[in-house]
């Protein structure tokens, strides 16, 4: 995972992942994510979806 500056972080340090859902690929936000993250030990997860 990348910090605000690029850096990578360890995911077991994260709490929480809150994400907004990718337009141009909302079946990778909603699909392997889902399962990635709780393989990183990162346990909740929020996805907001853009709205027009």
């Amino acid at each position: 995972m990348l910090d605000g500056e690029g850096l990578a972080v360890n995911a077991s340090q994260v709490l929480a992942v809150i994400e907004i859902v990718s337009r141009s690929n909302p079946d990778n936000d909603y699909g392997a994510k889902l399962t990635e993250y709780p393989a990183m030990g990162i346990a909740h997860t929020v996805r907001l979806p853009l709205q027009d």
